[in-house]
């Protein structure tokens, strides 16, 4: 099984991936369904997604734009050549909107890891996408509620 393959298994099985496409996971707070762990690549840290955070995988067009502004942020990022296989728009609850860049896990060829995680607010890409997969005015609420975006507004009520 190639790496590529058994990394899609493993975001499968985290249910963070989707043959054809993004898949969008809004939050469930009444769901019994227990939380997923993803470990780092690099440390021994690891990334909760509670059933209650929301999040989406990005298709491969939104993971190449979100990957090239994220190293224009961060240029260190691209300094390995290792370009991440998935990359999740995620938001822990209480927290803010991150990008979480995922690959094979190099011990545990079956699972998952994290490369980095980077905060949303400041890409171009990100209002689009949360408009796109969590609807408008959540979206735009839930970057408000973030005290470092400054200039934001949500839409005026229509009459």
């Amino acid at each position: 099984m190639t790496p590529i393959a058994r990394l899609l298994g493993a975001c499968w099985a985290l249910g963070m991936a989707a043959a054809a496409g993004a898949q969008v996971h809004e939050a469930q707070p009444n769901d019994t369904e227990t939380a997923r762990t993803i470990e780092s690549c690099v440390s021994t840290d690891r990334l909760v997604f509670a059933r209650a955070d929301p999040w989406v995988a990005l298709d491969a067009q939104e993971r190449a734009s979100a990957f090239e502004q994220i190293i224009r942020r961060h240029p260190v990022l691209a300094r390995d050549g290792v370009l991440p296989s998935h990359i999740v728009l995620w938001r822990r609850q209480g927290g803010v909107w991150l990008y979480v860049t995922l690959l094979a896990h190099p011990t545990k060829p079956s699972q998952a890891c994290f490369t980095a995680t980077v905060v949303a607010q400041g890409l171009d890409i990100t209002t689009a996408l949360l408009q796109k997969y969590f609807a408008l005015r959540s979206a735009l609420g839930a970057l408000a509620d973030d005290r470092r975006v400054s200039g934001l507004r949500r839409p005026a009520a229509r009459s």
